[in-house]
């Protein structure tokens, strides 16, 4: 637990007193009316939903319309036009769009008489300051500065939006220094810059603070900053423990939302992630960075702090001189001027969900345990199999940015991705560069840079990553690791898995995701959509078979259809039907960074059918065409299907090839819905 100020328990209850008897709003502290909005605050938690405006009729809580902050509204909305479909650019910007729009986002209300007021949720987001009852919604904050350089002590209070511009002002020394890493260089030899505070982790640590506190708890909100770190400290405890807050690699929802329309408010206007995601854009943003503590640990720590009935979240400095032996273990990503750097990890995934004990399980093949300071295996090679767009590059660059895997294999992680027709030599010479070395550069074979790679890597403890490998001879040259290295390798290649692997238990199969964690991921990427059409989503869900490749590529689409403000149930019934799913770009994680291209979904299950050999490939398409669903088959159906007499060689392809499963339980091959598609697509083709 991190050592805090001490004024953060003494003070508090001081520092609300004084602005309260400093306000000259209207209302003063009637118990009645706040015992009335504590309870309901515990039935917003509940139904999802702030206060409601009947219960603010009946107690007569009226804020008027008039109280709204209508400076800081406008700017929130000109940041809102860039990305809400609510604003379109031939919308005027007037008072009554704003009403429209706050009376639709539950800021705001229209009495039976229809006089507009301000919901609860609208006061704490938007009313002026001297409007606000402070003995109602405690709104103070107070910053302290406590550093080498300067001691500081100010206090404020007002409405989110308010303390977003203020905070955001009061912080900016912090958020525009640079340091430099003369051991990391860009590809023309200049010195890359890194930031002493990522701007966006901090910014959304501030969000974080101002939308998650319970503002009807008499306390105050801190925001310190040390010479080594900026602590923001919110009354009001996390639901969600914050150990499984920091390890999640999806995001994490509570049971009960606390203030749901701020955090709906804000992410309108992308002032911050949606709601869930807040902790993994700061991690992520830390990791780009190479922001580390003193120990090695990433630089973030959150905390309940019980006592208090409060909750820390505590960002630190990047520490200059760890740079060396951190930058050899981390991933460079996506720095402002170097989008991949080869030999290195593809950036953390923007989203994934559902996979916690695929990667507990990736961890322990890997031979140690979370709580083991070193692997207790070594040596140790795991094949990752799958169907081709279950996810294994997204769970492999997930594991190499685990917390667990760095602290585990300090000197780093080597990533390769091969694909059908790789230039061995070429990735052999850029784990070379990676550490540090560009003698492989001069190597005339892959057998002399396998070799000076062995050399390199003799007393190394890492992790060595080889994605969609297609051949088992591919891999040979990368089998290079000292003693206390480990090895990874994904493919959709069933031969391949079954080659590389050592015995049967080192095959890892990665399935599809179950159906509540599909309708999560949909969920997470087009809430509205899943609001509305809920009936028709789960029919999506059960149509692409939890493909979080396919769900993801729905997902956004049915997001970007909604965000303009279009019915979406056209595109619903069109996306189970397939042709759409197939024409569109894949996520961004899929993209071919060395090369700064999407592909197309058909395109990445292409890669599979463009190997096959006529005949074969026509086999593959008639299966899709006569398929049953779920699409399972015998060998007898194959066969009646093909109008072959024997159906094993083609089957024995297809099933090494990714393309069908056998499964043992039903004792019939599976082909995945997507496959389906791309099979019937095949056929249209010609």
């Amino acid at each position: 637990m991190t050592k805090t100020d001490p004024s953060h328990t003494d003070e508090a209850r001081g520092v609300q007193q004084t602005a309260t008897g400093n306000n000259n709003a209207q209302l003063s502290g009637d118990k009645s009316v706040l015992n009335v909005i504590n309870v309901n605050h515990q039935l917003d938690n509940k139904a999802g939903t702030l206060l409601s405006q009947q219960i603010d009729d009946e107690q007569g809580l009226k804020i008027s319309w008039e109280s709204r902050d209508n400076e800081l509204l406008m700017g929130y909305f000109k940041q809102c036009r860039k990305y809400d479909s609510f604003f379109s650019s031939h919308v005027k910007l007037d008072e009554d769009e704003v009403r429209k729009y706050l009376i639709a986002t539950g800021l705001a209300y229209k009495s039976q008489e229809g006089h507009t007021f301000l919901t609860h949720a609208g006061v704490i987001f938007c009313c002026k300051r001297d409007l606000i009852p402070l003995d109602i919604f405690h709104v103070c904050i107070k910053l302290v500065q406590r550093t080498d350089v300067e001691d500081l002590n100010v206090e404020t209070f007002g409405s989110v939006l308010y303390l977003y511009k203020w905070l955001t002002k009061q912080l900016a020394p912090f958020l525009n220094r640079k340091i430099g890493s003369p051991d990391n260089r860009d590809e023309t030899g200049g010195e890359i810059l890194y930031s002493e505070y990522p701007r966006v982790a901090i910014i959304e640590g501030m969000v974080n603070f101002l939308i998650h506190r319970n503002y009807f708890q008499d306390d105050i909100g801190w925001v310190t900053v040390y010479s080594d770190r900026i602590e923001f400290t919110n009354p009001g405890q996390s639901e969600i423990d914050p150990d499984r807050l920091l390890m999640a690699m999806s995001p994490l929802r509570p049971r009960y939302k606390r203030n749901p329309r701020l955090i709906e408010a804000m992410s309108r206007a992308h002032l911050n992630q949606r709601e869930g995601s807040g902790i993994l854009r700061i991690r992520r943003e830390l990791e780009q960075n190479r922001s580390y503590r003193s120990d090695g640990g990433l630089g973030l720590t959150i905390e309940n702090d019980s006592e208090n009935d409060r909750f820390r979240l505590v960002i630190y400095k990047r520490v200059p001189q760890l740079s060396k032996t951190i930058d050899s273990s981390d991933v460079t990503s996506v720095l402002p001027h170097l989008v991949y750097q080869p030999g290195s990890a593809p950036p953390l995934p923007s989203l994934i969900i559902g996979r916690e004990d695929d990667l507990r399980e990736l961890k322990i093949r890997l031979g140690f345990h979370g709580s083991a300071k070193h692997p207790s295996k070594i040596q140790v090679l795991t094949a990752l199999r799958g169907w081709p767009g279950v996810g294994k590059t997204t769970l492999a660059a997930a594991l190499a940015h685990d917390p667990d895997v760095i602290a585990n294999f300090p000197d780093g992680v080597l990533w390769a991705s091969l694909g059908s027709t790789p230039s061995l030599l070429a990735e052999l010479a850029a784990w070379g560069r990676a550490l540090g070395t560009d003698d492989l550069l001069k190597a005339e074979t892959v057998e002399e840079a396998s070799s000076q790679l062995t050399a390199l890597l003799q007393n190394k403890r890492m992790l060595l990553i080889l994605d969609d490998v297609w051949e088992p001879e591919h891999t040979i040259p990368f089998k290079i690791g000292g003693r206390d290295c480990a090895m990874l390798v994904t493919t959709r290649v069933n031969n391949v898995a079954q080659a590389i692997a050592p015995t049967p238990d080192n095959i890892y199969k990665l399935s599809v995701l179950t159906d509540e964690n599909a309708l999560h991921l949909l969920q997470t990427l087009a809430p509205s959509v899943i609001e509305k059409y809920p009936e028709k989503s789960l029919e999506l869900v059960h149509e692409l078979e939890g493909l979080p490749l396919a769900l993801q590529v729905a997902g956004r689409m049915l997001s970007s259809e909604a965000n303009y403000g279009f019915d979406v149930a056209e595109l619903l019934t069109e996306l189970k039907q397939g042709a759409k799913l197939l024409e569109a770009n894949s996520p961004a994680d899929r993209a071919d960074l060395a090369n700064e291209t999407t592909p197309s979904v058909a395109a990445l299950l292409q890669k599979s059918t463009n190997r096959l050999d006529a005949l074969t490939r026509d086999c593959f398409a008639y299966l899709g065409v006569f398929a049953p669903k779920p699409a399972t088959f015998d060998l007898n159906a194959m066969k009646a299907v093909w109008e072959i007499e024997d159906p094993k060689p083609i089957a024995r392809t297809l099933v090494d090839r990714g393309l069908l499963e056998f499964v043992p339980e039903l004792n019939r091959y599976q082909m995945h819905a997507l496959l389906v598609m791309l099979a019937k697509s095949i056929l249209v083709e010609r």
